[in-house]
């Protein structure tokens, strides 16, 4: 079971806002509000709440500008295995058949919503069915809110929230997030050894006892136990160790190696968890914080593990925490004196509301990898991320140089252009930056200015070693096999706002209409999907080894002096 959204309305500061958040994937907030922000990382944790508020959520607090009629409202999407593969799993979507058989109704899909909200004194009020009118019945009304109310229990048990605070220090961290993971581990490893344990904890007991009893006291019998019952509570606890190569305690490192040891340690925790049969939830504030420049790189990658096997929802202050797919990425800004969150059409976008609140100027960060290709527009970077997803491992498609570059778009060609002619004369000099531009008019366009612009300041711009172009008379999509994008336009003429042919039915050229893109990308990739993998990937293949090479031609240039 996985929380793969979150529809967060009204939550404290966060004002007059119905904002979903796709936790299918990570998730960043960014922005120059702090409060706005954690508040936010917050509203999933009183998700979490239970009925009993564990968290204690405040109604005083949910009151934007002191209007007491504003209350929260969170709405949890779940995602599950119905098909009884997974037992617990199974039992949930049980419960909830039960209650959908009482308000007469028939579950169609294996995703479902909890609604959330808050009575006037604070009290967590949860529903699977919010708007639908109960059954008369007064037997039927008990069984549903006695079945509700189990299966909400049953249902937030299967998740633990892990919140990440950057007030807290990493010792303090490192005590409540990893010890009682590692308490549990040598509890493991000691289980065999238990009854000797005992044994001798007998032993000892009889021997007071004994001594008891000689002292003329006979009613008096001796016994050892660990504290509550359990062993683990005879741990106290572990001291954490670095080597580099000097073997030191890792509080007596540096904070930027002790925040990266520490999230290193969240991906073994997240594989303990899940043993437990429970879905980790981690709410990272500021992970950027008391890093140093050098171990950003890791901290990124490390986070991006995380994402791969536990939900993920970081705030950050820095541009190099802020992921290229936009859809993975809100910010809280304050409007009218109110904390509201918003969404942004692009990365620069999401990086501006960074770089305002820090008063950084945009030519200073760019919020580039040590690789960079820069794309004209999203659905650019978008197919480029699936052919590398797609093409993993097959021979001859490693691409070390590609596969390790961010993918970054600039918003069409002439976009992309323009941002050239201002920085890339700089950028070069710094780190291997290269362009890849559709072969269609606006993008030849585009790179003849550049050519001529460079050319006159004697600096080249070169196909395949600054820039490199999709196709000859084609944008991206046309890299797919012709008679694809043949049936497409025959199945959908109207996806397509200009369709090129010559006499013998060869595609010459195309344009899809923007609305219409997502629609025929998905078509085609699907497609691409299910056939093998050779038998249509050439053009795509000849793009990526051409990207590859002119991201080591760049290396090569600045490493060289």
């Amino acid at each position: 079971m996985k929380l793969v959204g979150l529809r967060v309305k009204n939550y404290r500061t966060v004002g007059a806002q119905d904002q979903f958040l796709n936790l299918d994937g990570p998730m960043t907030i960014v922005g120059p509000n702090n409060s706005g922000k954690t508040n936010l990382l917050r509203s999933i944790e009183t998700f979490f709440t239970g009925h009993d508020n564990m968290v204690g959520y405040s109604v005083d607090l949910d009151s934007p500008n002191g209007s007491s009629a504003v209350r929260t409202s969170l709405v949890g999407t779940f995602e599950g295995d119905d098909t009884g593969a997974d037992i617990a799993d199974l039992q949930i979507y049980q419960a909830l058949d039960r209650l959908f058989d009482l308000y007469s109704l028939e579950r169609t899909t294996s995703s479902f919503p909890l609604y959330l909200s808050f009575s006037g004194t604070g009290s967590p009020v949860y529903a699977f069915f919010p708007n639908q009118r109960r059954p008369g019945d007064k037997g039927q009304q008990a069984s549903i809110s006695r079945i509700q109310r189990q299966l909400v229990t049953d249902l937030l048990s299967r998740f633990e929230i892990h919140y990440i605070p950057s007030a807290k220090s990493i010792k303090e961290l490192y005590g409540d997030v990893l010890v009682p993971f590692m308490k549990a581990a040598v509890v493991r490893a000691l289980e065999p050894q238990l009854e000797n344990v005992k044994k001798e904890l007998a032993t000892v007991a009889s021997k007071v006892t004994g001594s008891l009893k000689s002292a003329g006291i006979d009613n008096l019998h001796a016994s050892f136990d660990f504290e509550g019952g359990s062993i683990e509570n005879a741990l106290s606890g572990f001291d954490f160790y670095m080597e580099d190569p000097f073997r030191t305690r890792l509080d007596r490192k540096g904070q930027g190696v002790q925040s990266a040891a520490f999230m290193a340690t969240l991906l073994w925790v997240t594989e303990e968890e899940q043993l437990r049969g429970r879905s980790p939830i981690w709410l990272i504030e500021e992970p950027e914080s008391y890093l140093h420049p050098g171990l950003t790189k890791s901290a990124l990658s490390l986070l991006s593990k995380l994402s791969d096997s536990a939900a993920l929802v970081c705030t950050t202050h820095s541009m190099a925490f802020v992921p290229q797919d936009q859809a993975r990425v809100v910010g809280t800004v304050v409007e009218d004196g109110l904390t509201v969150v918003k969404t942004f059409t692009s990365h620069q976008k999401a990086t501006e509301a960074i770089r305002k609140g820090l008063g950084v100027a945009f030519s200073d960060y760019f919020s580039f990898g040590e690789r960079t290709v820069l794309v004209e527009g999203q659905t650019d970077g978008h197919l480029i991320r699936w052919f590398l997803a797609v093409s993993q491992g097959k021979e001859g498609c490693e691409w070390p140089a590609l596969r390790g570059a961010h993918i970054a778009d600039r918003g069409g060609a002439s976009e992309l252009a323009g941002f050239l002619r201002a920085n890339y004369s700089l950028l070069r000099q710094e780190r291997p930056v290269i362009s890849l531009f559709d072969g269609d008019d606006a993008g030849i366009k585009a790179v003849n200015g550049l050519s001529g612009f460079f050319g006159n300041a004697g600096d080249p711009f070169v196909a395949n070693r600054e820039f490199v172009f999709t196709r000859s008379g084609f944008s991206i999509e046309g890299l797919f096999p012709d008679e694809w994008v043949l049936e497409v336009h025959k199945d959908s003429p109207n996806h397509f706002k200009q369709f090129l042919i010559d006499p013998n039915n060869a595609l010459m050229g195309f344009a899809v209409v923007d609305g219409k893109k997502e629609s025929v990308i998905n078509k085609l990739t699907a497609r691409a999907e299910q056939v093998a993998f050779e038998d249509w990937s050439e053009r795509w293949r000849n793009l990526s080894s051409a990207l590859d090479g002119a991201l080591e031609i760049q290396a090569g240039k600045i490493s060289t002096p």
